[in-house]
């Protein structure tokens, strides 16, 4: 009977620090990834304050092409700052071969923002902004180029 209840008390243990194992901290490392990255797309993310929040696109500047985030560009961004932003080169020794873009993000705030990530040519980013001015819409069409956003939600 004693070693039925030592097993026991092992066995709850070990669930017991399974499930402990399991909570998610402030400060985590939370990588987002786009189901389907074209014009458009849209992903959400539940992050603590502390959390950094990581992502890598496709990217190929040797197009004229870079990733961009118009709200950390013009300051609108009040729950996070850029934390990084690195261009990973090819994989491949062919000219013009596209590599990806690294994002991290630091959650400074509790709050729900959206996040802009602007794919086009960056020497026509003044032209949208000055469209966005006017009219209230992000328009990436405007620098040949296209967005998706990221919502993140922080608590």
């Amino acid at each position: 009977m004693a070693i039925k209840g030592i097993v026991l008390f092992l066995v709850f243990m070990c669930i017991g620090f399974s499930l402990r194992t399991q909570v998610k901290q402030a400060g985590d490392l939370v990588e987002v990834s786009w189901t389907s990255p074209q014009n458009g797309a849209q992903e959400s993310v539940d992050v603590s304050v502390g959390d950094r929040v990581t992502f890598t696109l496709d990217e190929n500047p040797t197009t004229g092409y870079q990733w961009m985030i118009p709200e950390e560009i013009e300051g609108y961004n009040a729950i996070w700052t850029l934390e990084s932003s690195e261009y990973n080169g090819p994989n491949s020794n062919l000219d013009g071969a596209g590599g990806s873009r690294t994002f991290v993000l630091a959650v400074n705030q509790p709050g729900t923002e959206i996040l802009t990530l602007a794919y086009g040519r960056p020497w026509l980013y003044d032209t949208v902004m000055d469209s966005y001015q006017s009219t209230g819409y992000f328009d990436p069409s405007l620098m040949q180029g296209w967005a998706m956003q990221l919502q993140i939600n922080a608590s």
